[in-house]
């Protein structure tokens, strides 16, 4: 089949992840808490922004610097991250160790999350300096460049 030309769509939307980071919210929402887990892992695992492409500054800034907040402030405020990662059966059913070792590892996982949207933001930065103060449409995220 014939393939749909997409300009240059994929590069502004940067081949890294926005779609998933911006839709992971919503899987915790829906109570779908081991594949929200499971993506968050992966975001955490394979997100690289040292890629040499130009992207929106405001789908970046929105989607995905918004959404890597949103998903470190779901997995570190105590509540949120009780009813999203812990059960009270599981809880009862697993050991004071496994539980402990759970926990270490969503207190990685939230620094991860946030080094992720710190250095993010500091790729965009550059976007944001201009002699008017309003951002660039499009920033390289490796060169900073716009």
């Amino acid at each position: 089949g014939t393939r749909k030309k997409r300009g240059t769509l994929d590069d502004s939307l940067g081949g890294y992840m926005l779609t998933l980071i911006d839709g992971l919210d919503t899987l915790a929402v829906m109570g779908k808490y081991d594949e929200f887990e499971e993506k968050i892992k992966l975001v955490a695992a394979e997100l690289s922004f040292n890629r040499n492409v130009k992207v929106s500054t405001f789908e970046a800034t929105i989607r995905v610097l918004g959404g890597l907040l949103s998903l470190h402030t779901l997995i570190s405020e105590p509540r949120l991250r009780q009813r999203i990662f812990f059960s009270y059966k599981e809880d009862m059913q697993r050991n004071k160790k496994s539980i402990i070792k759970k926990k270490k590892n969503l207190d990685a996982l939230e620094r991860r999350l946030l080094e992720l949207a710190r250095e993010l933001g500091e790729r965009l930065l550059p976007a944001f300096e201009t002699e008017t103060g309003l951002p660039v449409h499009l920033i390289n995220l490796k060169t900073g460049k716009a």
